[in-house]
Formats: C-alpha cells, structure tokens, sequence
C-alpha cells in the first residue's frame, strides 16, 4: 500500500486547491508523513458557515493536506469494505438515478410516498459505538482520522468571522461537514438502520428518504418502523438521530383529481424528494400514473426567484442564474423548464443590470427579456404582457428596459412579417 501514499498526498493538496505547490518534492514530503493510525498533529482547521444567508447555519471544516491525505485514504478503504446498497444513491449514480428508482417505484405499483430528512444528521452522530459500525476498520484510524479527536480541542480550529461571533467558540459536534469521511460513513449508518428496520425499498440519497407503498397504511406502517428502530438502535453512535417528516402523498391516478396545478400539459404529482418535484401524465391505455420528468420543487424556485426581493446583492443574483441554467442542463425532461427558465433568467439578468448598469448587463437584460416574451407567445396558455419578465422594482432605469424591449420585438414583428406574413399573425 505504501507505493498509493504519493496518490493520497497529492488527492490531499488538490482538495486543498494547492496546484502551484504541488512540485513532486512536496507531494513526497506530505507523502513520508502518511499514518492514519495516529492523529494529524497540530494542523489548523477553518471552521465557515456555507449558509451565510439562510437559517440553518451549515458549519463546514475546510481542513489541511496532512488531514484531507489522511481522510481521503480511508474514505476510499471505507466505500471499499461498505459498498452502499442499491436503495442508496449518494455513490450509486447519484440523484439522477435516485429519481429513475422512485419513477421504477411508481410504474410497479407504488401509490403512496413520504419523503423524511435526518434533522442535523452528520452533528447527531456520536463516537459511541462508532468504530464497530465501521469493523473491520481499526479503532485508533476511527478516532484519528474519522472522528478525529485532536481536533475536538479548541486550540486547533479557527473560526471564519461569518461563522461564529462567540469570542470563545466550540468545535462542531458529530461528524465533521466537510471531511472527505463523513458522506461514507454516513451512508454506511444510514445502511445499518435500513437494515435493522427491514426496510430495504426506502430510496435514499444524503440524509434525504423516500419511503414508498401501495397504501397509506403501508407507508405509516414503515414510517413507524423505522422509528421504533430509532428508538432501540443497532448502534449508540446513531441513538440521537432524529427526522422530519412531510406529507403523505397520493400518486395522481385517474380516480383522483391532480394535487397541484396545470403545467401546460401536465399536473404536479405532488412527489417531491430533495427539492425535487416529479411531473405526471396518465397512461391512456390504462389510467396508471407514468412519471415523465422533474423540476425543482417550490423551495427550491422560491431560491431561484430572487430577483423579486426587495433587497438582494450582486452575489445573490449570479448565483441564482447559475441555479437556474444548471437545472435546466441537468435535467432536460423538467417538462415547463424552458418557460420557467426563460422567465426567470429575464428577471434576473433585468435585476443585475438595475444593481450594475454595464453596457453588457444591459444587452444580456433586454436580449433575455425579448427572448422570453418570444417563448412565452407561442404557447398560448403561457402568454403574457412584456411587464411579467421584469423584476418590477419600478423606477426609469426599468421604465426604459421595457421601451427598449418592446421596440425590438416591434421590430422584429415587423422583419418577419416583411419575410413570412403568416409569421406576424402567428405571434400577434
């Protein structure tokens, strides 16, 4: 195995983002001090919060080489000795084929669901039992390098002034957000409960749970199941786990009417998982719910809609175009995703040039601003006046985007009915 050390301290800088200090000479240094059976010494740890602006905060340890060599090393032995069973999907494809399992769930008879979430997963978790959940991984590399003991001293972490504002903070509890171990380690509790609950059909992805049934008994039936299991569980290390639990939901059928709204064509089955929602249609041969795409769920639009706020930052507004553009990349079935998309990429692209009234944020606004009016007019149910993709803020640097706005579709109305008259009646 010592021929891999080089490997682990270069996987450690690179988690580091230390590229221009990578010289071979520095990964064989980092490499010479590769022990996981000890601890990592004295190497400080930066402690921030990854929800500045929300509630909870979200403590995230950005830790050293020596500690991320160390972590990264044993995260790959772990998945090595507890490969996550099929029902887990952090390391088995991910979301995308978490959501293709709960649409398999469905197509099989599945009418019922209720998605759970651990509250606080990774800080409920306690060194009670822990290193014989991970057997047969030796104890003194659990203390050292999993659950990592020296740093539980305050001397070692410092913390980012949004994080804390106490003079004399403490370190995280449980497992530490942010080491290379904790996601491992996690599934691997998260296994052991499923499996003494006997509940190998719930979907699972993080901390996130979808229990499934062909009933609602059935479904609060393994719902209580698996918090019996809490109360008495196989482990001390998990006896603090605790979860939310959101509604019980009906797959849409054809005896029932749809949960949420039209969407064009479709209706919101209501099925929502990690900010997820899934889109239904009926299976005209047989009335049988048949699950064809997702979108973000509310919350996640209500993150999305920012550019509505009354107060909201540069930061913000680039984020939240980054949100949006990667959920319609990454999921090309969201079935209204190109309105959705395009309204709100028109308002916040109106909103950053409000906020930075560059030439070029000026183009970028109006270009999205005409582009979804274009979208929005060739359905007829997504209409809508050139005011709707607007942050409507009000004032004249608005006032005048609206003028230019128009004036370019006026324009183009006017080409294309020059070129193709049909054309100009079918927009009008």
């Amino acid at each position: 195995m010592r021929h891999l050390y080089p490997a682990f301290a270069f996987d450690g800088m690179k988690r580091c983002r230390e590229f221009k200090t990578a010289t071979p000479s520095a990964i064989a240094e980092l490499a010479a001090q590769f022990d996981p059976f000890r601890s990592s010494g004295n190497e400080q740890v930066l402690i921030r919060n990854a929800n500045p602006r929300g509630s909870p905060r979200r403590m995230v340890c950005d830790f050293g080489p020596k500690r991320r060599m160390h972590q990264t090393a044993i995260s790959r032995i772990l998945r090595h000795l507890f490969p996550p069973p099929e029902n887990q999907f952090l390391f088995n494809g991910g979301m995308p084929r978490a959501l293709r399992a709960i649409e398999t769930a469905v197509s099989e008879g599945a009418t019922h669901a209720c998605e759970l979430d651990f509250v606080g997963f990774y800080g409920s978790v306690t060194f009670d039992d822990l290193a014989e959940a991970l057997r047969p991984l030796p104890t003194s590399v659990c203390a050292g390098v999993v659950w990592d003991t020296r740093m539980r001293l305050p001397d070692l972490f410092v913390y980012a002034s949004s994080a804390c504002s106490s003079p004399t903070p403490e370190p995280p509890n449980g497992l530490f957000l942010g080491s290379a171990t904790s996601p491992i380690v996690g599934e691997r509790l998260i296994a052991l409960l499923l499996e003494a609950a006997q509940l190998p059909e719930v979907i699972t992805y993080a901390d996130n749970l979808l229990v499934t049934g062909r009933s609602e008994d059935e479904v609060i039936a393994r719902i209580q199941q698996l918090q019996r299991t809490l109360d008495n569980p196989p482990f001390a290390c998990v006896s603090g786990l605790r979860f939310r639990q959101k509604e019980i939901v009906r797959v849409a059928g054809a005896d029932m009417p749809f949960i949420h709204s039209w969407v064009g064509d479709v209706f919101r089955d209501g099925i929502t998982f990690a900010n997820h929602e899934s889109v239904t249609l009926l299976d005209p041969t047989d009335g049988a719910p048949l699950i064809t795409g997702w979108g973000p769920s509310e919350e996640k639009l209500r993150q999305m809609r920012v550019a509505e706020h009354r107060y909201v930052t540069l930061e913000q507004i680039n984020e939240a175009i980054s949100m949006v553009s990667n959920w319609r990349r990454y999921y090309s079935n969201w079935a209204d995703g190109a309105f959705v998309e395009s309204e709100l990429l028109a308002k916040l692209k109106a909103r950053l040039f409000l906020l930075d009234g560059t030439h070029e944020h000026r183009a970028n606004a109006i270009s999205a601003i005409v582009d979804a009016w274009f979208l929005h007019q060739s359905n007829e149910r997504r209409a809508r006046d050139l005011d709707f993709f607007l942050p409507r803020t009000g004032g004249d640097r608005e006032a005048s985007l609206w003028h230019e706005a128009a004036d370019r579709i006026e324009m183009m109305l006017t080409r294309a009915a020059q070129i193709s008259p049909p054309l100009r009646t079918r927009a009008g």
